[in-house]
C-alpha cells in the first residue's frame, strides 16, 4: 500500500491564519487609497467647475444679464456659442454651483466694476459637505 500524504487540518488551518494577518492590511490600504482618490476627484472637479463658471462671467460684457447682482444664484448649466457649435458646460448632480454678483460704483473713481464670486459645495462621503470659493473682478471700462 503507498504512503499518503496530505496536510492536516491545523496546517490549513494555520496557513489561512498567516494568509488573513498579510491580506487583511492589504485590503484596508486599497480600500483607504480609493477613498482618497475620490476625495481628490471631486475637489479637482469642484475646481474646475468654479473656474469654468468664473471664466464665462469674464467671456461676457459688462451689462449681460447673466452678470447682473444677485446672490447665491445656483447655475448648474451654462451654454453658449463657439463658431457654429453650441457648447453646454453642466456639473455633476453632487456638485451645486453658485454665483453671487456685486456691483460696485465708487465715488471717487472712473470705473464701476463687479465683484465675483463663484461657489461649489458638495457632500465628501454623504456626511461632510466641502466647498470652493473663487472670486474675480469684472471692470467696466466703457464709461
Amino acid at each position: 500500500m503507498k504512503n499518503l500524504r496530505a496536510f492536516s487540518f491545523v496546517e490549513i488551518m494555520i496557513a489561512i491564519i498567516c494568509l488573513s494577518v498579510v491580506l487583511i492590511p492589504l485590503t484596508t490600504m486599497f480600500s483607504a487609497s480609493s477613498t482618497g482618490t475620490i476625495q481628490n476627484r471631486n475637489d479637482i472637479l469642484a475646481r474646475q467647475h468654479a473656474a469654468n463658471l468664473l471664466d464665462y462671467s469674464y467671456s461676457l460684457p459688462y451689462a449681460d444679464d447673466f452678470l447682473k447682482p444677485a446672490v447665491d444664484r445656483e447655475v448648474s448649466k451654462v451654454s453658449f456659442k463657439s463658431g457654429s457649435e453650441d457648447i453646454s458646460l453642466e456639473i455633476e448632480q453632487i456638485f451645486k454651483r453658485t454665483i453671487s454678483i456685486e456691483e460696485v460704483k465708487p465715488a471717487n473713481w472712473k470705473y464701476a466694476y463687479k465683484l465675483i464670486k463663484v461657489r461649489v459645495s458638495w457632500f465628501e462621503n454623504k456626511t461632510v459637505e466641502k466647498e470652493i470659493v473663487m472670486t474675480g473682478v469684472l471692470t467696466d471700462e466703457s464709461a
